[in-house]
């Protein structure tokens, strides 16, 4: 089995596409390996980092509910989804007890936040209700980045990874789940050499938003090229409503995240790549 394109083309696409000097290089090298292991693994099953419980059953249900456009039905329809939402969020890591601030605000302020771009997320679920993100171009991409810096749903600093991670359970099509320890590490570090060092975003909080904004439309123009070269592939693992326990493949862009967790792997207990 081949992709489209021959991985040399392939790789000069991403490298001609991505537009940060310090990601390129590493960004379109990592996506050509994660071509050859997709076509390796023969449709076999996406080896993953264990998930299991709420973290899974919930994420499923807001997806069903993505699919049926339950965000843009009734109130109650709305209100609904928004709670698995909310339920899928702590159970990913995005809130947690003690003295921290990777905690999502309150149920009423997580709501408003959402509703006030729901013209913005309309039309793009009216455009791209049965399209992917390998159809989307120009100012519908560029909306798809402004959006995720648009909400602010957790009471850290950052935007990234709450942000994207809800907009994928309202649109999964479109929006990747993101986050620090697989994506930005797939992006940042070389393969094999994933865990060589740890990876914080520094500055002002203005200044961390502004890299986050740049590493999120970096990625997610990664992803869209990835997916368009490879979706006859990658269709071959995607579920609509039958999800088996701890199945994951729900959309393209969680299927691309869960073999980018998968290259990736889990940090190694030594502390060394």
């Amino acid at each position: 089995m081949t992709t489209k394109s021959s991985t040399a083309t392939f790789k000069q696409n991403i490298e001609e596409l991505v537009q940060s000097k310090d990601i390129k290089s590493t960004f379109a090298d990592n996506l050509v390996k994660l071509s050859k292991y997709l076509i390796g693994l023969n449709r076999r099953k996406i080896p993953r980092v264990n998930f299991s419980g709420p973290s899974v059953y919930f994420h499923q249900q807001a997806i069903i509910a993505a699919h049926k456009g339950k965000f843009f039905g009734t109130e109650r329809d709305r209100e609904d989804h928004l709670k698995m939402i909310y339920a899928v969020l702590p159970s990913w890591g995005m809130h947690r007890m003690g003295d921290t601030k990777t905690k999502v605000i309150n149920f009423g302020g997580f709501t408003s936040k959402i509703v006030a771009i729901e013209d913005d997320l309309r039309t793009l679920w009216k455009d791209y209700r049965n399209k992917t993100i390998a159809a989307v171009e120009g100012d519908d991409l560029a909306l798809i980045v402004k959006l995720i810096f648009k909400i602010h749903v957790s009471e850290s600093d950052s935007f990234l990874v709450s942000s994207s991670k809800t907009l994928h359970h309202i649109l999964p099509n479109l929006f990747p789940p993101i986050d620090r320890a697989y994506s930005i590490r797939f992006m940042r570090r070389t393969h094999g050499n994933y865990y060589s060092s740890d990876f914080q975003i520094s500055g002002t909080p203005k200044e961390r938003k502004g890299k986050e904004e740049y590493l999120a439309k970096e990625f997610i123009i990664g992803m869209k090229a990835f997916i368009k070269d490879h979706e006859d592939i990658m269709r071959c693992y995607l579920k609509d409503e039958d999800y088996e326990e701890g199945d994951f493949n729900t959309s393209l862009p969680k299927i691309f995240d869960n073999l980018i967790v998968s290259i990736v792997g889990p940090k190694p207990k030594s502390g060394k790549s």
